[in-house]
């Protein structure tokens, strides 16, 4: 047990946004190495992560992991591999089996529309953790070597969406997502909620590209939203999002894009209004933390605004775009969030399609 790791991670939250100022294509492990300092003796403890993305992908994949590299530089735990540009079940549990196979004790899969894989080889190895990000699994299901832990994005989302709102002048918002499952369809839902709660009238068109990576597919889905009058797109997709910066910076100024996942300002600053961080890499340090600490269990972690889960980056280049009363209303709506005066429905009500533009806006207000 190495209780000495504990008080490295109160310094993971206050630290997101310097991870995430990372530019796609950075070395991770020398940004990891950068961040916490010189690099621990290493011990006796490996990790696995497999993701939709890839270390290099600005996105998700990134994110996640600088979080890892980070967490090996800090603790000393060995990276046996990175799984990457999974999508299917099939994949996450055929990657995920090898790795047990092989003795890696901590297995984390970063997507989460692959319960079943977290079950199947938890359950099959159960000499090895396996944990499943942005998930949650029934904990009368959860073998006892498995763990969820989720970020909560829908509260980012809804930050994003009430920023987004008061800030387009066509009054359309535009959201491109990848797939359909709860934990990505909150952020679409939080998203339009939390534009509806700024502006009732506003109006938010949404669609799904089936994919994380498909440049052309975003590029078209985005280029057609802002013919249609949209000035501002949120984006839920990884590395497709590309495809939507080009097809803002096609359109012209005056047509944004509020990036996911990773501060994504480096990557188009003409464009990018801003990013919703929700702290992959404190969220997955703290995981690995926890294991080599033997203190998980068989139960659904949880990460919210609180830990840095769902904070807007800087405006940047683009800070004159957001008027000023819009920046202090956002703000108050963060510390509202925060002191449960203003309550975001969890994934149970917005990881259903279409629940953002018909949920009761008076809900969202705490009763006294």
């Amino acid at each position: 047990m190495h209780r000495s790791l504990r008080g490295c991670i109160a310094v993971v939250a206050a630290g997101a946004l310097a991870f995430g100022a990372v530019a796609c294509g950075d070395d991770e492990s020398d940004a990891a190495a950068e961040t916490t300092g010189a690099t621990a003796a290493a011990i006796d403890y490996s990790v696995a992560v497999l993701s939709p993305g890839s270390a290099s992908d600005g996105s998700w994949g990134q994110a996640t992991t600088e979080g890892v590299d980070a967490a090996s530089a800090e603790f000393g735990v060995t990276i046996d591999g990175k799984g990457e540009n999974l999508l299917t079940p099939e994949e996450y549990t055929q990657q995920g089996t090898a790795f047990a196979k092989s003795g890696t004790d901590l297995i984390l899969m970063a997507n989460g529309s692959v319960p079943q894989s977290v079950t199947k080889v938890a359950t099959d190895f159960p000499e090895a953790t396996v944990c499943g990000a942005a998930m949650t699994i029934p904990e009368d299901e959860l073998p006892a070597n498995a763990c969820t832990y989720d970020p909560e994005q829908q509260e980012g989302a809804f930050s994003a969406g009430y920023l987004a709102a008061l800030t387009s002048k066509s009054g359309k918002l535009g959201v491109v997502a990848g797939f359909a499952f709860p934990a990505l369809t909150r952020q679409v839902e939080g998203f339009t909620l939390g534009a509806r709660y700024a502006n009732p009238d506003i109006e938010v068109k949404q669609v799904y590209i089936n994919s994380w990576t498909d440049v052309a597919a975003a590029k078209a889905a985005g280029a057609a939203q802002y013919a249609d009058g949209v000035d501002i797109i949120f984006s839920a997709t990884d590395s497709a999002t590309q495809g939507l910066f080009a097809a803002a910076q096609e359109k012209g100024e005056g047509n944004y894009v509020i990036a996911s996942y990773f501060d994504s300002n480096a990557q188009a600053p003409d464009v990018v209004l801003t990013s919703v961080l929700y702290n992959l890499q404190g969220v997955n340090k703290e995981m690995v933390a926890k294991a080599v600490e033997d203190e998980i269990e068989p139960t659904n972690y949880t990460f919210g605004l609180d830990f840095g889960v769902g904070e807007l980056a800087p405006f940047y280049d683009l800070d004159s775009v957001v008027p000023e009363d819009v920046k202090t209303k956002s703000d108050a709506l963060v510390a509202a969030i925060k002191d449960g005066s203003v309550v975001v429905p969890d994934t149970t009500v917005l990881g259903t399609t279409g629940a953002g533009a018909t949920y009761d806006l008076a809900k969202l207000e705490a009763t006294p």
